[in-house]
């Protein structure tokens, strides 16, 4: 499907179409980047740019943590950002060692991805989590 929609693109470009087609059309083609991107796990949950799962550290009290005030509210911030980073809304993780898997992201609908060392097993693109059933957030523009 994106590929059909990368060929439209062009053609539109090509063709000297109008503004407001060229417009129309734009978020066609935002959404075909979307699904084109290599899967991350801060797609499904909260992450620092390394990868690592964020734990919300709201959920804490601060005296718990044994960090600063200054430092706890700078956590707090960092854990919003990763929110805003986040692609999915109707899942979870699971971090259980099973099987040769690391952790498993589990959708609303029943299905679970296991996840490896590296990767998704095999699913490499969010085109890939079709069958998954995966909910967008709204407001991807914010990512």
């Amino acid at each position: 499907m994106t590929n059909f929609v990368w060929q439209q693109k062009k053609i539109i470009d090509e063709t000297g179409s109008s503004e407001y087609e060229k417009l129309a059309f734009s978020r066609c083609y935002e959404y075909a980047n979307i699904l084109k991107e290599p899967l991350t796990l801060g797609m499904f949950v909260p992450c620092d740019l390394e990868g690592n799962v964020l734990e919300d550290p709201k959920n804490l009290f601060r005296h718990e943590t044994g960090l600063e005030l200054k430092e706890w509210n700078n956590e707090i911030i960092k854990f919003e950002k990763a929110k805003q980073r986040v692609l999915f809304s109707n899942c979870s993780y699971r971090k259980r060692k099973v099987k040769g898997a690391k952790a498993f992201i589990c959708f609303e609908n029943g299905r679970i991805l296991s996840m490896g060392e590296d990767n998704l097993f095999g699913l490499k693109t969010v085109e890939d989590l079709i069958d998954f059933e995966p909910k967008l957030k709204k407001a991807l523009g914010k990512r």
